[in-house]
């Protein structure tokens, strides 16, 4: 029975390594383009393309600006708290997520972002990017 809950524990410690190296090459290169896997939903008022349940995508993010399912969202403010995902939320974010608050002219949205990546995210959300202005608008 321990052998069990050891290899089970082990297992699964090696399976997070050989995960996180295989696919940091594929979040990088989309780093690169300005996108990332994240999850949205709205906490209250209406945006296009969104509801109050989470969907999950592709985000491109600019200064004061995230992209999803080709919609432009423009943002006022990003809390500075975040929180982590409650257990009725795990199946529907990554469970790492850091969970933040964002202020649009229309509503509260709720920004799921992989809790490695939230530092890249916010910054380049916050700050002008230091691509030239074509190379930033390709995919």
């Amino acid at each position: 029975m321990l052998d069990d809950v050891l290899g089970t524990l082990l297992g699964g410690a090696i399976g997070d390594v050989i995960g996180h190296v295989i696919k940091a090459p594929f979040i990088r290169a989309k780093q690169s383009r300005g996108k990332m896997r994240a999850a949205l939903r709205v906490e209250w008022g209406s945006h296009d393309g969104l509801t109050t349940a989470w969907r999950r995508g592709n985000v491109r993010i600019r200064p004061g600006f995230l992209e999803f399912r080709g919609h432009e969202i423009r943002v006022l403010s990003v809390s500075d708290a975040a929180r982590s995902p409650a257990v009725g939320e795990w199946l529907q974010v990554h469970t790492d997520s850091q969970i933040y608050s964002v202020a649009t002219p229309s509503a509260r949205l709720l920004w799921a972002v992989p809790g490695p990546q939230s530092a890249w995210a916010l910054s380049r959300l916050a700050h002008p990017c230091r691509q030239e202005p074509h190379a930033a608008d390709e995919s």
